[in-house]
C-alpha cells in the first residue's frame, strides 16, 4: 500500500467500560476491509483509525 494513499480517522465510542470492550471494538476494526490499524481508547472514548 501507498502511504501516500493511507488515511486517519477519529472516532467516537460510546458504551466502553471495561478493557473487553476496548478488545472487542479493536478486533471488529482490524476485521474491516480497508482497515490498516486501530487504536482505542477507553479512557478518551474514542477510537483511531488507519483505512
Amino acid at each position: 500500500m501507498n502511504p501516500q494513499n493511507i488515511q486517519t480517522v477519529q472516532v467516537k465510542v460510546t458504551g466502553m467500560s471495561c478493557n473487553g470492550c476496548v478488545r472487542a471494538v479493536e478486533n471488529a476494526l482490524t476485521r474491516t476491509a480497508g482497515v490498516i490499524s486501530s487504536k482505542v481508547s477507553l479512557e478518551e472514548g474514542r477510537a483511531e483509525v488507519q483505512y
